[in-house]
């Protein structure tokens, strides 16, 4: 896999879960200083994004999730 000077390497994936729509998994990678770690990656093979930024250049962000089969808006109410 490797990768160039001032770029994080990568050198092996191990996968936690696999469905039709996500995977989840984690990447050994190594930073430009050498911390070498285990990266939590999720990978949606279909999806849309979108960012809004502001004059200010700041991003809203939100988290937004769906649980099937709890509640009638299928969100958990947390």
């Amino acid at each position: 896999m490797g990768g160039e000077a001032g770029r994080w390497r990568t050198f092996r994936e191990r996968e936690v879960y696999r469905s039709p729509y996500t995977w989840l998994g984690q990447v050994d990678v190594e930073l430009p200083g050498g911390e070498r770690f285990w990266h939590d990656v999720i990978r949606l093979h279909r999806a849309a994004v979108m960012v809004l930024v502001d004059e200010a250049d700041r991003v809203l962000m939100l988290w937004r999730h769906r649980f099937v089969g709890v509640g009638a808006a299928g969100r958990s109410g947390r």
